[in-house]
C-alpha cells in the first residue's frame, strides 16, 4: 500500500460518490481542474515529527537517476513527484483508476522545478495541474471536475489538521425548466483525520486479507505519469 491520504478523507470520499451519481445522470465528464499552490500544511501541528535524538544513518549510495534528466533537474524533480503525485492520484481516482494518463502538454518552471501547468487526458477528460507554491496561512488547493449539466468541487484542508475533510461543493443545473442548484456538503462522519483513517485502513485490510484502497501497483501509474510529464517539460 501507498500512504495517499487524500482516497481516505472522508470529504473526497462524498465527492467520488457524488461524481459517480453526476456521471450516471449527466454522463462522462468534460474536464477536470486541479490546482496545487500550497501554503501552511502543518497546521501549527506540536507533535509534526517524533525524535529520539540519535543521528540519521548515513546515505550509502547514490539514487539511480534517470539518464534524461539533467542533473540541475534532480532535486525538482523530487520534489515534484513527492507533491503532485496526490494530485494526480486524486485525479485518477475521481475519474478512472485504470485509464492511460496522456500528457499533451507541460511546463515546468526550471528555476524551482514546481512551478508550471500541465494538461492531461486522463480517459477522454481533459485535465489540467496548476502547480506552485506560495506564503500562505491555510492550503491552497481545489479539485474539480466539470460535467454537462454540474461539478464538483473538493478543496483540500490543511494536510495535517486534525478531523477537517475537504471542503465539497456541487452545482447541477439540467435545463431552463429546472432549478438550479448549488450547495456545499459536509460528509456523514465527516470528523475524520484522513492520516488516521489510512492508517486503519491499512492494519484492517491486512487483519482481513482485503484489497487496499491505494494498492503500491496503482501508484507506479503515478510515477509514470509524472516522468512523462517531466519528459513533456524538459523535451526528451
Amino acid at each position: 500500500m501507498v500512504a495517499y491520504m487524500k482516497r481516505y478523507d472522508a470529504g473526497n470520499i462524498a465527492a467520488r460518490e457524488l461524481l459517480d451519481e453526476l456521471r450516471a445522470d449527466s454522463g462522462d465528464p468534460r474536464f477536470a481542474r486541479n490546482h496545487g499552490f500550497c501554503g501552511d500544511w502543518t497546521a501549527g501541528l506540536d507533535t509534526l515529527h517524533i525524535r529520539t535524538g540519535e543521528p540519521n544513518p548515513p546515505i550509502e549510495s547514490e539514487l539511480p537517476w534517470p539518464e534524461w534528466l539533467p542533473q540541475n533537474r534532480q532535486k525538482g524533480y523530487l520534489g515534484y513527484l513527492q507533491q503532485y503525485t496526490h494530485n494526480i492520484n486524486l485525479l485518477r481516482w475521481f475519474l478512472d483508476d485504470e485509464a492511460e494518463v496522456k500528457v499533451h502538454s507541460a511546463h515546468i518552471d526550471p528555476e524551482d522545478g514546481l512551478s508550471g501547468i500541465v494538461v492531461l487526458d486522463i480517459n477522454g477528460c481533459l485535465c489540467t495541474i496548476e502547480s506552485g507554491g506560495m506564503s500562505y496561512h491555510g492550503w491552497d488547493e481545489h479539485t474539480q471536475v466539470y460535467f454537462k449539466h454540474g461539478w464538483v468541487r473538493a478543496d483540500s484542508p490543511p494536510l495535517l489538521l486534525r478531523n477537517e475533510p475537504a471542503h465539497l461543493e456541487v452545482y447541477i443545473k439540467k435545463g431552463n425548466d429546472q432549478p438550479a442548484v448549488r450547495r456545499e456538503i459536509f460528509p456523514v462522519g465527516g470528523r475524520v483525520w484522513a492520516y488516521k483513517a489510512e492508517i486503519q485502513h491499512f492494519v484492517e485490510s491486512v487483519q482481513n486479507n482485503t484489497p487496499f484502497r491505494s494498492p503500491a501497483a496503482d501508484a507506479a501509474r503515478d510515477a509514470a505519469a509524472i516522468e512523462a510529464i517531466y519528459r513533456k517539460s524538459l523535451g526528451v
